[in-house]
């Protein structure tokens, strides 16, 4: 199994996980400070990792660590959007699709996303290890493409005595963030199908490829050229001359949110076209296939400039 987070400048975008077909879907946050006004959550960072056994019925593991809390609980809420153009203030609302009230994770009738309290001890750091019936990684609920919000202060439950209790447990500001992922599987034929949702894009089609590097420490820049190991012209997922990461586009809806599932015969968890330490690019533009006679259209497909980028390590 890899993960990849995709990363924008500032801070995570989305994650993405790859897996294999067999195995149950698994998708990793990686939790960064809100940004903004909230300067207490400065050097907050972690990872969570959810984990659903029997996709798309059955409970989900939440496990992971975070460390730069204040001591003490602290609310953690899977939150409707999945993006962070603004800080965790962009992640919208508490994940509710059925309309109920806010509550505590074991009640029949809560907010999706009320997943509850972690408790961080004198040192700051926190150790995740729930199992919530509700939340799915699959199906039409699913929180892939979603947020994952760590706040302030401890969740009431819905229990504070005031409109807020109903809406947000009184968890106060947003401390950090980061965006739930989608799936690479790596069947047994060798093809590798993309699977996920990403939200908060432009409406449109956007280029999303394996880039080269894997180090993206000064940004997406960093990543460098399309993955091309055979020195190939830029093209179509289906052409034979074609550089072995180009994945084509994905392509949002007037909502900004792109749904996608796709299958590529070149890319690899293994061998000469692995993945792995690689990264994956979303761009602003549409990929135009090679075939927009454009100075750069053999190279990156005219597709623009790099909207996210993530490093594919192991997992």
């Amino acid at each position: 199994m890899a993960d990849v987070t995709l990363l924008s400048n500032r801070r995570t975008l989305f994650s993405l996980c790859l897996t294999q077909a067999w195995r149950p879907l698994t998708a990793t946050v990686q939790l960064v400070a809100a940004g903004g006004d909230v300067d207490e959550g400065a050097g907050i960072s972690g990872e969570i990792i959810f984990t659903q056994p029997h996709p798309p019925v059955g409970p989900v593991i939440v496990r992971g660590n975070l460390t730069g809390l204040s001591p003490g609980q602290h609310g953690m809420v899977v939150h409707v959007l999945g993006h962070m153009r603004e800080g965790c203030d962009s992640t919208g609302p508490h994940y509710n699709p059925y309309g109920f009230r806010h509550g505590a994770p074991g009640e029949p009738q809560r907010h999706v996303g009320d997943i509850g309290n972690i408790r961080a001890g004198p040192d700051g750091a926190a150790s995740v290890d729930l199992l919530d019936p509700i939340i799915s990684l699959a199906g039409p609920h699913s929180i892939m493409g979603r947020s994952l919000v760590v706040h302030a202060d401890v969740d009431d439950y819905g229990r504070g005595g005031n409109d807020e209790s109903l809406i947000s447990g009184n968890s106060g500001a947003a401390m950090a963030c980061g965006v739930i992922g989608v799936i690479f599987t790596q069947i047994d034929n060798g093809l590798v199908t993309v699977t996920g949702t990403i939200q908060g894009l432009r409406p449109g089609r956007h280029g999303f490829h394996v880039h080269e590097k894997g180090d993206i420490s000064g940004g997406c820049a960093d990543a460098g050229g399309h993955f091309n190991p055979g020195k190939n012209n830029h093209g179509a997922p289906f052409d034979g001359d074609r550089h072995a990461g180009d994945l084509g586009n994905i392509e949002a809806g007037p909502d900004g949110v792109a749904h996608f599932q796709l299958t590529d015969h070149v890319i690899s968890l293994t061998g000469p076209h692995c993945i792995l330490g690689r990264a994956v690019v979303v761009h602003s533009e549409e990929d135009d296939l090679g075939k927009g006679g454009f100075s750069d259209s053999l190279t990156t497909g005219h597709a623009g400039s790099r909207l996210a980028c993530g490093v594919i390590r192991d997992q």
